[in-house]
């Protein structure tokens, strides 16, 4: 009994480690068109983070007055974001009350950039 409880043991181990590393990392890019926050185009999910700069730069040369927009205001990418738990909260329970006061989804990333890190050479890893 003690081995088939060791050997499950290890087994059980070695398949969650294995999945643990598996997971591949996520990016996702949040534009602010013309540095404002509360104009936020939210980008599908990536699998680098120069997918997520890629399509947040093409959303910077398709719109000519953000060209002028300071660097740091214009977009941000994040790594592993998932939404917010107040917010997914709402949308299960209250999805009425988010179009009603106009709230925009909220996510939590792990790490976050800005086009003014990217411009730097300092962006997440």
């Amino acid at each position: 009994m003690n081995k088939v409880l060791t050997t499950l043991l290890v087994v059980t181990s070695a398949l969650t480690l294995t999945g643990c590393t598996l997971r591949k990392d996520t990016w996702m890019g949040f534009y602010y068109k013309g540095g404002n926050y509360f104009d936020t185009k939210y980008s599908p999910v990536f699998s680098t983070k120069e997918e997520c700069i890629e399509w947040s730069e093409e959303l910077r040369n398709s719109n000519p007055k953000d060209k002028a927009v300071s660097p740091g205001q214009l977009y941000e990418c994040g790594k592993n974001c998932k939404l917010d738990d107040d917010y997914q909260y709402l949308l299960n329970n209250s999805p009425k009350s988010i179009t009603e006061n106009n709230l925009q989804p909220m996510y939590i990333c792990k790490v976050t950039f800005d086009d003014a890190d990217w411009r730097r050479g300092d962006f997440g890893s």
